[in-house]
């Protein structure tokens, strides 16, 4: 969209205010991000133990430079700014607690440390690998599709186990220690801790254009040191975070940790949580980064593109993990900030790179005399603000409407997002993720198969687009619901097949013809086609007929059946193109099965629904004017732009009205006329075109009252015409209420 200027809307008017918004962009997104990063480096290293503490925080700033910068650049959003996230540090920081937990890792147990960081930094990699595996795949628009149920169940867990990791530290308890162990509890982190909490907190709530973490770090330092009086700092309510690294790099002996894990006992012990870990953060980071893509595509009126948006941020995170950073996601808040302080391209990402690494260059000195109990309060804060919203709702409305008034699919989505937290904080997240999948994916199958019947009807509800005499109609109103209209929808497959089988049979119980319509079926797979098949059979023994509506070889769904090898096995002869053919077949089938004989053998004049109530002289008036004509099937019986001079009584045989489509090339099918109804009257009466094609589809006959017959009997009896449009009146007042009833149907 652009202004009266030509520009794009909300973007600056000139090169250099361009360049000046994307600095101020990056710049404010930095600011705000720079207390995140130092988190997560934190929670994906403190397991490690103090001696990489420092490491761990560097490897967050730098995670912020190459993260952000890379995926920029390689990514398929304009303007998203990616980085460090929590949730996929607490995903890092449980491995390490993991592995380091895990005995006979390495054989030497002084470098268990460095081994569990390198085992760490190959997760990371991997994770971007499978990212860049993801795009190659084309899985962009699927990852987006992971149910929310789980990630929100994980979020819910991270944040519970960012509590737990925290709370020792923000209480002044050494590692390890017990919650409840309130002996120990230092009051001056509490005080600091709390201080950082409630600054944040105040300047998020009254001061929202400033960046709440950042100031809530200096307050809590500021306080810290004056509490602290010139003490020593490591010693003092759980000390700081200690010396930043200058620059990117892996920890001493690294190499022969390396070594160790290669060996068969190291691999054993540590591949198979390596390898979840890193397809858990592919997962979560995908999903994060592609929601953050759409936000950005909200601000900007922008398109990303998601598979090449995956390979950009797995290029990105396989180069943070190639110098001991950490994989990093796409932000949403950070994107909000960045666009509304003017960043609008890539180059509002390296503004926050350049300002991430200046910050573990030339301010690694005042970040490393960052207290512990800060960052403890900071990482309390975004655990806090990590719980997912919409499960919070749920609990109250479930908590004032009691479990047995809340909405049964709210239970559903509720339990399922409990199961996912439970597991994420007492068993794991990579278990916690892989059940969560397969349940939600068991509960879609299942809401799924509830959903395949769209709607059932009855022929004597719904009709054909069939003229027949009213004697037929008669008896399709009174023995219609041996007919049933079985609509379906959605997906065919091995979650829903099984109940439209269950309600068709259901259906069929109290009928003689089934049609199943296809129309809104999206798709099938081989359980479904083999369950149409036996369902068809079924039927069949039932002595008893299925006909399938829009099965043709048009339709989507009849190239899936066909690709099954499904094509000559299924439906075979009752397959039709649209709902109303088959309804017309089946409505000929129950008339067939309850006077089609009568019908078929030919009515005599006097049986004709517009001659029964004339007496026997005004009969042989007419009779003595028309002329019986015999149509051979495919016969044009009357042409489209034709002239009227003629009405028709069919007396046997069947018609149908075409009428030329404009534009496409060919004729549609209105309607079927069978014995004992009369058609043509129209143009015949208003001198006027025919409006419509009629052709004979099987060998017909009819009588024909010609113009020239028509103005004979005017002339010569006019009570004889009186009657006969009288008659025809009544017939065509029939027609049209039934049309009528139809419309109304389809209203429904």
């Amino acid at each position: 969209m652009t202004d009266s200027g030509g520009t794009a809307r909300g973007v600056p008017d000139s090169p250099w205010r361009r360049v000046l918004g994307d600095v101020s962009g990056g710049l404010s997104a930095g600011v705000v991000a720079l207390p995140t990063a130092i988190s997560c480096g934190l929670l994906a290293f403190a397991p490690l133990g103090p001696a990489h503490v420092s490491a761990g925080v560097a490897a967050g700033i730098y995670t912020g430079v190459f993260v952000t910068v890379i995926a920029a650049f390689c990514g398929g959003s304009r303007f998203q700014i990616s980085g460090p996230r929590s949730s996929l540090a607490v995903v890092l920081g449980a491995l390490a607690a993991t592995l380091m937990a895990t005995p006979d890792l390495v054989p030497d147990d002084a470098a268990k440390g460095a081994a569990v960081f390198a085992l760490v930094v190959l997760t990371a990699f991997l994770a971007g690998a499978f990212q860049i595996l993801l795009g190659l795949l084309r899985l962009g628009t699927l990852v987006k599709f992971v149910p929310h149920a789980v990630v929100a169940g994980l979020m819910n867990g991270f944040a519970i186990v960012i509590v737990l990791q925290q709370a020792p530290v923000f209480f002044g308890l050494p590692q390890g220690t017990r919650i409840d162990a309130v002996a120990g509890i230092g009051l001056e982190a509490i005080v600091v801790g709390a201080v950082t909490v409630a600054v944040m907190v105040g300047v998020d709530r009254f001061l929202p254009s400033v960046p709440g973490p950042l100031v809530a770090l200096v307050a809590g330092g500021a306080t810290y040191h004056f509490m602290l009086g010139g003490g020593d700092a490591a010693a003092f309510a759980g000390g700081v975070i200690g010396r930043i690294p200058p620059h990117p790099s892996l920890p001493d002996g690294i190499g022969d940790a390396l070594r160790a894990l290669v060996s068969p006992s190291g691999l054993k012990h540590a591949l198979p949580a390596v390898v979840g870990s890193a397809a858990t953060l592919a997962l979560l980071a995908s999903v994060l980064s592609l929601l953050s893509a759409v936000h950005a595509d909200t601000l900007g009126r922008t398109q990303h593109r998601s598979n090449r948006e995956l390979i950009g941020q797995g290029v990105a995170n396989m180069a943070s993990a190639a110098f001991g950073g950490l994989p990093g996601a796409g932000s949403s808040a950070r994107t909000s900030m960045s666009y509304l302080a003017g960043g609008r391209t890539r180059l509002a990402s390296v503004a926050h790179g350049v300002l991430f690494l200046l910050a573990a260059t030339a301010l690694g000195p005042l970040i490393g005399n960052i207290p512990m109990a800060t960052v403890a309060g900071l990482l309390l804060v975004f655990a806090v603000r990590m719980v997912d919203r919409d499960t919070l709702g749920m609990i109250a409305r479930v908590w004032r409407a009691g479990v047995s008034g809340a909405d049964r699919e709210m239970l559903t989505e509720l339990a399922v997002i409990l199961i996912v937290t439970a597991m994420t904080v007492f068993v794991g997240f990579v278990v916690a993720a892989g059940i969560g999948l397969v349940i939600a994916s068991l509960l879609f199958a299942e809401r799924m198969g509830r959903g395949v019947v769209r709607g059932v009807r009855r022929g004597d509800e719904i009709r054909s687009r069939t003229v027949r005499s009213q004697h037929a109609e008669d008896l399709l109103e009174a023995h219609g619901r041996r007919i049933v209209v079985l609509e379906a929808q959605g997906a065919i497959f091995f979650g829903s097949a099984d109940q439209l089988a269950r309600t068709l049979r259901a259906c069929a119980a109290g009928a003689e013809i089934v049609i199943l319509d296809f129309r809104l079926v999206s798709d099938l797979d081989g359980t479904g086609l083999k369950i149409l098949r036996q369902l068809d059979d079924a039927i069949a023994d039932d002595g008893k007929i299925l006909l399938a509506a829009f099965l043709s070889p048009d339709r989507p769904v009849w190239g899936i059946i066909d690709a099954l090898g499904g094509a000559d096995t299924i439906f075979r002869d009752r397959r039709y193109p649209d709902a109303d053919s088959a309804l017309a077949d089946a409505e000929d089938m129950l008339i067939d099965r309850l006077e089609r004989a009568e019908a078929r053998r030919g009515l005599e004049l006097a049986e004709l629904d517009a001659f029964r109530a004339m007496a026997p002289d005004q009969l042989r008036c007419i009779e003595a004017k028309m002329t019986r004509v015999e149509f051979p099937a495919g016969t044009r019986i009357l042409e489209q732009g034709a002239m009227g001079d003629a009405m028709y009584f069919l007396v046997s045989g069947a018609a149908s009205v075409r009428i030329q489509v404009e534009g496409a090339g060919r004729a549609t099918r209105l309607i079927t006329y069978l014995p004992g109804v009369v058609f043509g009257e129209m143009a015949l009466l208003s001198g006027e075109p025919r409006s419509a094609t009629v052709i004979a589809d099987v060998n017909s006959a009819c009588w024909v009252l010609t113009r020239s017959a028509f103005e004979s009997i005017r002339a010569e009896h006019p009570d004889v015409l009186a009657a006969l449009l009288l008659s025809v009146s009544r017939e065509l007042s029939n027609r049209l209420r039934a049309a009528s009833k139809q419309i109304g149907y389809l209203e429904k």
